[in-house]
């Protein structure tokens, strides 16, 4: 499994306060985290992880990683970069029989010996439609789920303080391996 995401540094927010280290955490805990908290719902939390990470202190940071499971590898990166790089992202997960790859909001099914199969994830989130949004993307299910969640009083059991928290832990472990230049246990 690998899953990316990048994009250029952000020049918006109050004084830039994203690109200071002790304010946001910068690219790992900005951008970065979505992918780990992804893998780590659908993986739980890895046995160890290497990273490597890239940043100058001012527009680049981003963070290769390596986590370790007993039957699955995954690697995941991302962050921001100099220049005007629009947003982008994607996931491959590699099967016996095929290999699903998405890059921003293409989906395609690559099976041994068929023709690849696109995925039109688009029509299948449209049918729930909020704020003259036309097609729901991820962020837009998220809010409508919090939102949904606070309209009946029920505590969220997809996204509980306690799994953010053990994301946010792993992303730190991948900033510690990164700094000691080793594999650290979660």
């Amino acid at each position: 499994l690998r899953l990316w995401r990048s994009s250029q540094a952000p020049g918006w927010g109050e004084k830039s306060w994203f690109l200071d280290q002790e304010l946001s955490g910068r690219a790992p805990v900005d951008i970065h985290i979505h992918d780990t908290d992804f893998v780590h719902a659908l993986l739980g939390e890895p046995e160890t992880v290497t990273s490597r990470l890239l940043d100058d202190g001012k527009e680049t940071s981003y963070i290769y990683s390596h986590f370790q499971y007993p039957d699955v590898e995954v690697y995941v990166e991302g962050g921001w970069v100099k220049g005007a790089l629009p947003f982008n992202f994607g996931f491959e997960a590699i099967f016996e029989e095929a290999v699903l790859h998405n890059h921003d909001d293409d989906l395609v099914v690559y099976e041994i010996g068929k023709d690849p199969q696109p995925v039109d994830v688009k029509s299948e989130m449209s049918d729930h439609v909020y704020a003259n949004v036309s097609t729901m993307g991820p962020y837009v299910t998220e809010n409508a789920y919090f939102l949904d969640c606070i309209d009946n009083n029920t505590p969220p059991s997809v996204v509980t303080p306690e799994s953010a928290m053990a994301s946010l832990n792993i992303v730190m472990k991948e900033v510690q391996s990164a700094k000691l230049k080793k594999t650290v246990r979660i």
